[in-house]
């Protein structure tokens, strides 16, 4: 699958050069390539797609970006098991994506399920579960559901805030970096301090 890798790259080239419609082509032909290779939900693939959704993201296409989560979505859930831990992850993506393009009351249903299958598969305290229940605190506060949103929030700062790898993590920190941007750029600035104070160790001691 060298090609594949090839066009992956050329299209994080253009990504960084800001041609983001050529990338979101060049994903395009990995995507396709890869699903005919490796078959639609493998981790590859879903790599391209995910790559292909941040570019539209940055095209400023956050329909399409969906569109693309949606896909993957049901890609996943066709392949793995129930409740797997890749599916749970699409789901908490699309559930941000959704909240990028101003459709929070969309995100609300996946980013529930991608606690509840976190839960599940990696454990009611674990890292990613907690960054999901920050993502649905998003939605729930952008929706007035504000006490949910604080329950969320407080049970998502308080496990992260408790979990004495975070610093070292550099998957869970990207994780939490980018509900920061998002709740930043979506207006809820005040929510994401606390979540910010929490990689402020992280970026000192790197």
């Amino acid at each position: 699958s060298g090609f594949m890798r090839d066009l992956n790259d050329l299209a994080v080239v253009r990504r960084y050069r800001e041609r983001y419609d050529e990338a979101v082509a060049l994903y395009e032909e990995a995507i396709d390539s890869a699903t005919a290779v490796l078959g639609p939900a493998h981790p590859e693939t879903l790599l391209y797609r995910s790559n292909q959704a941040s570019a539209l993201l940055l095209a400023g296409r956050h329909d399409d970006a969906v569109d693309v989560y949606v896909t993957a979505v049901e890609a996943a859930r066709a392949e793995w098991p129930d409740g797997h831990w890749r599916t749970a992850n699409l789901l908490s993506e699309l559930g941000g994506t959704l909240i990028r393009a101003g459709r929070a009351e969309e995100a609300l249903r996946p980013l529930s399920e991608a606690v509840d299958m976190a839960i599940v598969e990696v454990g009611r305290y674990h890292a990613w579960t907690n960054v999901y229940r920050g993502w649905l605190g998003a939605a729930a506060r952008l929706t007035d559901r504000d006490d949910a949103a604080d329950q969320l929030f407080g049970w998502s700062l308080e496990g992260l805030g408790s979990y004495p790898e975070l610093a070292s993590d550099r998957n869970t920190i990207e994780r939490v970096e980018s509900l920061v941007r998002t709740m930043r750029e979506v207006g809820l600035s005040t929510d994401a301090g606390p979540f910010e104070a929490l990689l402020a160790p992280a970026s000192r001691g790197s």
